[in-house]
């Protein structure tokens, strides 16, 4: 009566070592595969949305060029294309493996960037006389030499921000728990919503017109000539 039980056991053993064992190699084929860098055709960019969980470097150059690092399964799964001058960064399917996806994009110039979910962008003079960034998700931005007349920050969710440079005027627009660091981004004019628990730090050598609501704050240096504030809730616009 033994023998038969022992063979069904034996049976289900083997069917199971069957299931797993190309599972295991498919995640020791993603987990472990080299990194591998191409080449992706680009022109005629003036903005750029990043959908991945990569690193986005941009630099400003007169070559337009991209080129991304990243494991070979997840290279070939890993689209960029260029919609009426907005680059793409996106991906078919679901990300197969471990390794960090880099993107090394230039760019002569760029009015608007958009992250969403858990991605990072930087990069040093990106926008022209104006810019938007646009960040969803808990992804980051952090960019130095800014030199813009008019710039426009959305952030919705848990992202960070970070600017360096000048700004004849800032729109910023925050909410839920994110951060917003402008402490070294000088402006003349700041128009600031924060809701939520958002934090942000911004300086301003003229007017601010600032709103804070739910527990977040605005905090300003720069000592600005007029200072309208209008606080609900818990939250508070304070001088640095």
């Amino acid at each position: 009566m033994n023998r038969p039980t022992i063979s069904m056991r034996a049976a289900a053993l083997a069917a199971a070592l069957v299931v797993a064992l190309p599972l295991a190699a498919c995640g020791h084929l993603t987990g472990s595969a080299p990194l591998q860098t191409q080449t992706r055709d680009v022109a005629g960019i003036d903005s750029v949305e990043l959908h991945t969980s990569g690193d986005l470097i941009i630099s400003v150059g007169e070559a337009e060029s991209l080129t991304i690092t990243a494991s070979g399964v997840e290279l070939s799964s890993l689209t960029s294309e260029v919609h009426g001058g907005t680059l793409v960064l996106d991906m078919n399917g679901l990300a197969l493996g471990a390794a960090r996806i880099t993107y090394a994009l230039t760019v002569r110039s760029l009015e608007r960037v958009q992250v969403s979910g858990s991605g990072s962008v930087t990069g040093t003079g990106v926008f022209g006389s104006t810019g938007t960034l646009d960040l969803g998700g808990s992804g980051s931005a952090v960019f130095t030499g800014l030199h813009t007349d008019d710039l426009t920050v959305m952030i919705d969710g848990s992202g960070s921000v970070t600017l360096e440079g000048s700004s004849d005027a800032l729109e910023l627009t925050m909410d839920g728990s994110g951060d917003f660091d402008g402490t070294e981004l000088r402006t003349r004019a700041t128009t600031a919503s924060v809701a939520g628990s958002g934090s942000a730090r911004v300086h301003v050598s003229g007017a601010l017109v600032a709103t804070a609501s739910g527990s977040g704050g605005l905090t300003y240096s720069g000592d600005p000539a007029r200072v309208d504030a209008d606080v609900s809730g818990s939250g508070e616009v304070v001088a640095e």
